[in-house]
């Protein structure tokens, strides 16, 4: 397995995980131990990262809601619904696209989103110089 280190800014970059990886622990199945799978890998001129869990699932009708404002899709569970909305803006500020896959209900659901890397395998995150090492 490849691994990938990042130097820079860790506040944005750290809230982004932070909040998906809270996301898979708060929404696992009750009735298992959960599962949560963290990667990264540069990909043309991108670096791809995803986390995925096997968890409640999302159903695929809601994959775009999900990243607005006060979504909350289950009232039952605890917070506050801006976590995804930040996680976007944060990606998005740094030149990234965020997106889910989820086949649905109690199928696990995957967040994948990316960095941009420039011509020098570098990418800017919080305004500092980042740099893919493999």
């Amino acid at each position: 397995m490849e691994s990938i280190s990042i130097i820079g800014d860790r506040s944005r970059p750290q809230e982004i995980f932070l909040n998906l990886l809270e996301n898979s622990l708060k929404f696992c199945r009750s009735e298992a131990a959960p599962t949560v799978v963290v990667s990264a890998a540069c990909h043309d001129e991108v670096v791809l990262c995803s986390i995925g869990d096997d968890g409640i699932g999302i159903d695929p009708s809601y994959h775009d809601r999900v990243f607005e404002l006060f979504e909350h899709l289950d009232k039952g569970i605890e917070g506050t619904g801006v976590g995804l909305a930040l996680v976007k803006r944060n990606v998005e500020l740094h030149g990234g696209k965020i997106w889910v896959s989820s086949e649905g209900t109690d199928r696990g659901t995957t967040f994948h989103f990316t960095f941009p890397l420039r011509s020098d395998g570098e990418f800017d995150i919080g305004g500092q110089m980042v740099a893919v090492v493999p």
